[in-house]
């Protein structure tokens, strides 16, 4: 899906939601929805270094608790 010279990355989001704007594709370098926040939860998921990031999304659950 990556569109190369585009976007951020060669890729785009849309947004369609927000009121008083129109619906289309966006560049988005954000953290929670753009190219940032994409590329961090890819990391998470292959690397098998614990992500350190999801506790500012207060996702993260200590191992101690875990048991």
């Amino acid at each position: 899906m990556a569109q190369p010279g585009t976007g951020v990355g060669g890729y785009r989001s849309w947004r369609g939601s927000e009121p008083h704007s129109h619906s289309d594709w966006q560049d988005d370098p954000g953290f929670l929805a753009g190219a940032t926040g994409v590329g961090l939860a890819l990391l998470a998921a292959v690397c098998p270094v614990e992500p350190a990031w999801d506790r500012l999304l207060l996702a993260s659950i200590p191992a101690a608790a875990a048991d």
